[in-house]
């Protein structure tokens, strides 16, 4: 980027992430940030990351992220009916700040209040490993109903959206900024239930395109799930507002537009 300055190039930075802010608490870090930022153009992927900047005297540009589109199986035509027990998918990386403890923990209560569930959980060993999440589905009893697939492919994460009633993701990740496995499940028609942080909340209108909860909150979570189960009408509405939602706003042609208007731009002002 100091290179690209020295040479008169200009530069667009495309954020994935957070807590820029926090990195710019040395004097060192401010310095280089302000020095690499200013008078570039930021792509954000939210208005809820705009604090991400504030501060760096940069150009910024909202460009939310896209899917394939294989990514969208077309619109649902049945009404929204949950299995017996309710089939949970959680899909991420086996990280802590993911929040696949706290949706064990939202399991377990489940249980007690007799709602019975089956969680499926996919995806590669994180900071726990294979060995640790059996210990922890020992704890919260969810041993004998839950299923770990491990690393999925494509065709394979495609086939555990179909086999699933809800999506949960609980996450807590400092970083988390836009994940696209939230629009990957929209995308599949199936239900959301994530937590209200980063650009979550901005897609995941709660109650209208899926469920927001606090982050590590067991027992709101478990709630959330509670009540989609009861409100299968309500349910419905929801997955099928954040199909076209989802459709609408995250598809890869009007990413690539918008990116296009961009770059010309940034060119043209050079």
């Amino acid at each position: 980027m100091l290179l690209a300055k020295l040479l008169r190039v200009p530069t667009i930075l495309h954020l994935h992430g957070r807590r820029l802010p926090e990195t710019r608490r040395s004097k060192w870090s401010d310095l280089l940030q302000k020095t690499v930022f200013k008078g570039q153009t930021v792509i954000l992927l939210g208005e809820s990351l705009r604090a991400e900047i504030e501060g760096l005297d940069c150009k910024s540009a909202i460009i939310a992220n896209c899917l394939d589109d294989s990514a969208f199986v077309g619109p649902a035509t049945k009404q929204w009916v949950p299995h017996d027990p309710i089939r949970l998918l959680w899909l991420s990386n086996l990280f802590q700040a993911k929040g696949i403890e706290t949706l064990l923990a939202a399991c377990e209560i489940l249980h007690a209040q007799d709602v019975a569930c089956h969680l499926t959980i996919a995806g590669a060993e994180g900071d726990i490993s294979k060995a640790e999440l059996a210990t922890l589905l020992e704890k919260y009893q969810m041993h004998t109903a839950a299923s770990y697939l491990g690393p999925v492919s494509d065709p394979e994460r495609q086939g555990a959206f179909e086999n699933s009633d809800l999506f949960i993701f609980p996450s807590h990740y400092p970083n988390e900024a836009q994940p696209l496995v939230v629009l990957e499940a929209m995308a599949a028609n199936v239900p959301v239930i994530t937590s209200d942080i980063a650009t979550l909340p901005e897609f995941v209108r709660d109650g209208e395109t899926g469920q927001l909860c606090p982050p590590q909150d067991p027992e709101e979570l478990a709630n959330a799930i509670s009540a989609a189960i009861r409100s299968p009408e309500k349910t419905t509405t929801m997955r099928d507002a954040a199909y076209q939602m989802c459709r609408q706003n995250f598809r890869q042609d009007r990413f690539a537009e918008k990116l296009r208007q961009l770059v010309h731009s940034t060119i043209e002002n050079h």
